[in-house]
């Protein structure tokens, strides 16, 4: 997935951000003798983006062998939604075991939701591997993450990130050829047995690696480390207490929504997706009726407040453009006879524009920020309509531009919203405001593919793949979710107008 490998690429631990008169020092890393601990832990976020773009490569070959397409929605759903528990339990898991158990327990589950896809013989096996691989996928990330702060001295902390970013784009670029090279091979199984024995090996290696640290999740001195005696977990509070309730009903709430889109009776459909949504609202009446503890900032009661149009933006946004990493990939090879390696590059357009974006914006100043974030959310907005207006028949070629610009426009207001919302908030909710826009970016993907799921299904493909049927889904995949992205952008303006 590219859009969400990028949300996860732009964030940084927001209880520990690097000093801003930090600067890189590459020869400090080097020199540091911790480089290689760190490439370690760079292998299990390899593992967690290169996985989404092999699939959306391969996507085309699983459902041709297993058939399943009409549960496509739901291969995502489930995945993000392991991702989203995994974020929520892993600093938990951390503070009573430690940063090595951690890692090697999220290796453990991801390879083997990989040997289960593997051998699934049909879609729903699959869907039960995609969710243990979200889940051990999202646990390598968040270690990784809290990995820097822990095992790594803050000198090279701004290294340390580059680095993951680096990771990030080397997996874009990889994952596609890699797919490829698997179809080619039509051995679209041997991709999930590829992950699987790496995070076998990581699982079984991470004992030796990672330094041992007490139940805190603080590690020992160990000649690399950043102090000499063990410290108490800077979250652990926060940590020791899970949102069990909280996260159950999201976790249902998606699943009803999924079940909706393939559910045979119309009334069942409608039933499911109302329950759903009830299940989304009570999730934040729960969360912001507690008293301390929120998932998210206790800003977003406010009427027009900041925090409620940024969050409101990125759900609508990320909702509404998920359909591109989900289906493009089968449409493009029903309806333009692309290869699966072409495809995937096609996909991966969406992550390039994004990065060059980023890059190339990060350093404008301040009065420049309205106009760019406007400018982002409009071509994300563009970008839908345009699939919808091309993906039928072409060309490919705009296509590919279309995608480069939704993930341009990403790229561009991404972390400008994020500043905004930070500020926007109360000194002691800051770090839980910058948590909440991946979470509810990750949360929009999830009900999005469940949604996008519905839409496909009655627009033909529950009766199975065909070029036919597949132009009927290539308008309405895009065009539905117009006037979701239409909002988002709404409150995009919104946000910016004060």
């Amino acid at each position: 997935m590219t859009k969400t490998d990028h949300e996860r690429r732009s964030r940084l631990p927001s209880s520990s951000p690097a000093p801003s008169s930090a600067r890189p020092n590459w020869r400090a890393l080097a020199s540091s003798g911790v480089l290689w601990r760190f490439t370690f832990l760079g292998l299990g976020i390899w593992l967690h983006a290169a996985d989404e773009l092999i699939i959306s490569t391969l996507i085309t070959d699983i459902v041709g062998d297993i058939g399943g397409i009409e549960l496509l929605g739901w291969n995502l759903a489930l995945y993000e939604l392991g991702s989203i528990l995994a974020g929520a339990a892993m600093g938990l898991r951390i503070a009573r075991s430690g940063l090595r158990a951690g890692f090697a327990l999220s290796a453990l589950v991801y390879a083997a939701g990989c040997a289960i896809s593997a051998l699934a013989p049909a879609m729903e096996v699959m869907l039960l591997g995609r969710l243990a691989q979200g889940f051990g996928g999202g646990g390598l990330v968040a270690v990784a993450f809290i990995a820097v702060e822990k095992l790594f001295d803050r000198s090279i902390w701004p290294q340390l990130f580059a680095l993951l970013s680096a990771i990030w784009g080397v997996s874009a670029f990889l994952g596609p050829l890699i797919g490829g090279l698997f179809a080619q091979a039509d051995w679209w199984r041997g991709a999930f047995w590829f992950f699987g024995v790496q995070a076998a090996a990581l699982a079984a290696t991470a004992y030796i690696i990672i330094p041992a640290q007490h139940v805190t999740g603080a590690p020992g001195r160990d000649g690399n480390g950043p102090g000499n005696h063990a410290q108490p977990a800077a979250n652990s509070t926060a940590a020791g207490v899970f949102p069990a309730r909280r996260l159950a009903i999201l976790a249902a709430s998606v699943i009803a929504i999924a079940w909706s889109g393939i559910t045979g009776n119309v009334i069942s459909a409608i039933v499911a997706g109302c329950i759903g949504l009830a299940g989304v609202c009570a999730f934040l009446v729960l969360d912001q009726n507690r008293a301390s503890g929120h998932i998210l900032p206790s800003a977003i009661r406010a009427p027009g407040s900041t925090a409620r149009y940024v969050l409101l933006m990125v759900f609508c946004l990320a909702a509404s453009t998920v359909s591109f990493s989900i289906f493009g990939p089968v449409l493009l090879r029903v309806l333009h006879q692309l290869s699966a390696l072409e495809t995937g590059y096609v996909i991966a357009l969406e992550s390039i524009g994004w990065s060059v974006a980023a890059i190339a914006l990060a350093n404008q100043p301040a009065h420049r920020e309205k106009l760019i974030i406007r400018t982002g959310a409009s071509l994300v907005l563009i970008a839908l309509a345009g699939f919808a207006m091309t993906m039928v028949s072409g060309p490919v070629w705009l296509i590919c531009l279309f995608a480069v610009l939704m993930g341009a426009g990403f790229g561009m207001f991404w972390s400008f919203i994020i500043r905004r919302l930070v500020e926007a908030v109360d000194e002691d909710e800051r770090s839980i405001a910058a948590a909440s826009i991946p979470l509810v970016q990750r949360i929009a993907y999830a009900l999005g593919a469940a949604v996008a799921g519905l839409v496909a299904n009655s627009a033909g493909f529950s009766g199975g793949l065909s070029a036919q049927t597949s132009q009927f889904v290539a308008i309405w995949i895009f065009a539905a979710f117009v006037p979701l992205a239409t909002i988002g952008v709404f409150a995009g303006f919104k946000m910016t107008a004060k």
